[in-house]
């Protein structure tokens, strides 16, 4: 009896030049900054400029006004960046969903499929390993 041990790549399916996801609209994304930005960014430079010592109230004044303008252009293009990574991220989400709603039975069934395949090895593998044992019995 020749071996019947089925292997599951005996005949693989045929490669599909199918693309199971598409994503429209992002073609050419373009990241850009708003002219406000610039202009506030540009303003709050100017007044850092201004800013050489600190050695009187005035110069204090100046500079913890330049300070804040600073510190607030950063933290707004933080909040701005946070802000546009979660539309991306969103997008990621929605990717994983919806293959993962797509995937879902075809996974189910490929396990399915696999366990029975390997049942069935497991079983012609113990036919071959009884088969020297009742040979013997026989003789």
């Amino acid at each position: 009896m020749p071996n019947e041990l089925c292997d599951s790549r005996e005949r693989p399916a045929p490669k599909s030049d199918m693309n199971t996801l598409t994503i429209t609209g992002l073609d050419k994304p373009l990241v850009q900054l708003s002219p406000d930005a610039l202009r506030v960014k540009l303003a709050a430079l100017d007044a850092c400029r201004d800013v050489v010592t600190v050695g009187n109230r005035n110069e204090l004044h100046l500079a913890k006004a330049a300070y804040g303008r600073i510190r607030e252009v950063v933290s707004e293009c933080e909040r701005s960046k946070s802000a546009a990574k979660e539309q991306v991220l969103q997008i990621i989400r929605e990717i994983d969903d919806t293959a993962n709603a797509f995937a879902l039975e075809p996974i189910r069934q490929r396990e399915r499929i696999g366990k029975l395949i390997g049942e069935y090895n497991a079983m012609i593998e113990e036919r071959e390993r009884m088969r020297p044992m009742e040979s013997e019995v026989q003789s």
